[in-house]
């Protein structure tokens, strides 16, 4: 059994988080950093570098009940989530 490192792409752009999210991707850590910001954390890939560049150049498409969800989450982690002193 090989040992792989798994790589992590990580963004503080709360919309393009909400997008990953709902787009199904896993998210694998939220990261407190400075100015009371998070940086959502998401398994790194070729479907999650597609999806960026998809909401980035293209016209993503994915349902608006999910983007819903996917930003009611991310405010629950941010309100949840103690920042750094």
């Amino acid at each position: 059994m090989a040992n792989e490192k798994q790589t992590s792409y990580s963004t503080s752009d709360f919309r393009l988080a909400a997008f990953l999210l709902a787009a199904g991707s896993k998210m694998v850590d939220v990261v407190p950093g400075a100015d009371r910001r998070l940086s959502f954390c998401f398994a790194d890939g070729t479907e999650l570098q597609n999806l960026i560049k998809d909401y980035q150049f293209g016209d993503p498409l994915i349902s608006v009940r999910k983007l819903y969800d996917a930003e009611s989450r991310l405010k629950t982690l941010i309100f949840t989530t103690p920042t750094k002193k």
